[in-house]
């Protein structure tokens, strides 16, 4: 990361707490995604608190019964703190490629900082970084450079339920918000999600439904004010999703996905067979009996 752009993010995190120590004393960074992989479909945290996992991806896989004999797709370890946050994150590729990620949270929310090789030689070089710091106005200013600057702005309600999320311009107008999102959550579960974009002032929104046993089972898509789409999930006894059907809001099969687990004792998965067909309306039958399938391992450190 530039140096010169460290050192200024250093520069306005140390003014902005010496200037909000005596004006903001109620603002809070706030996490929602506590014991959760980004990207995973399951809306359950994982169980029993796991300090670090190791998952291996395989695609492309036309036989599940045997173990896949070729190099790993892609190889992503994570690590959390005690509180369920995600503290480092390191990914590798099958062509020696690999990035790692490296997070501290405190009052002003976080502080991260990325490496990478460069070009499969195996240098060690800077990557970048982000952070975010506490404004008098109560919202977090973060910034993030991995090879381009962007800026956001990131408040709370005062329970910490509504997270408004502002996505600024970096050219002629950089305070005005290219687009605006705002999430609703209920006992850290997501309820609604709605997306304002500036330039054509379009708005959409997607509604969350969860089932007796608190799972997500289906969200709604609207797009100005109009029903988009249907996505439908049928979840297994510990809240993994074994199918997950998008719809048309003319009820027609976009994509349809079927997944398998193998559980470990405490009921996280640490294999996960997935099968995706798309435009099942489309397609023949051959390509309906016979999809490709994805393949991924964890190993969980307790």
């Amino acid at each position: 990361m530039n140096k010169f752009f460290l050192l200024i993010l250093i520069l306005i995190f140390t003014l902005s707490c010496n200037n909000n120590t005596h004006t903001i004393s109620n603002a809070k960074y706030y996490y929602h995604d506590k014991w959760k992989i980004p990207g995973d479909l399951s809306s359950t945290p994982l169980k029993n608190r796991p300090k670090e996992i190791d998952e291996i991806l395989y695609i492309d896989i036309e036989d599940t019964a045997i173990i896949p004999f070729r190099d790993i797709i892609k190889n992503e370890i994570w690590k959390f703190d005690n509180n369920g946050l995600i503290i480092y994150n390191k990914e590798f590729s099958d062509d020696n490629l690999w990035a790692e990620t490296e997070v501290k949270y405190d009052s002003n929310g976080f502080i991260s900082t990325s490496r990478t090789n460069k070009l499969s030689k195996g240098n060690e070089i800077d990557r970048g970084g982000g952070m975010s710091v506490l404004q008098k106005d109560g919202r977090f200013l973060e910034q993030a450079n991995y090879g381009h600057v962007t800026t956001t702005y990131r408040s709370f309600s005062q329970d910490g339920n509504i997270v408004k999320i502002e996505y600024l311009k970096s050219d002629d107008n950089p305070q005005k918000p290219e687009r605006t999102e705002i999430y609703y959550y209920n006992n850290d579960k997501i309820q609604k999600e709605r997306t304002f974009f500036s330039a054509n002032n379009d708005t959409t929104i997607d509604q969350y439904y969860y089932s007796k046993k608190n799972y997500l089972d289906s969200v709604i898509s609207k797009k100005s004010g109009k029903r988009t789409g249907i996505t439908v999930l049928i979840n297994s006894q510990f809240g993994d999703p074994l199918q997950y059907i998008m719809l048309t809001d003319s009820r027609d099969t976009v994509e349809a996905t079927s997944i398998r687990y193998e559980y470990d004792i405490h009921n996280n998965w640490i294999k996960k067979i997935t099968s995706k067909r798309g435009m099942i309306n489309t397609q023949s039958p051959i390509d309906k009996i016979h999809p490709d399938f994805e393949l991924v391992k964890r190993e969980i450190k307790y």
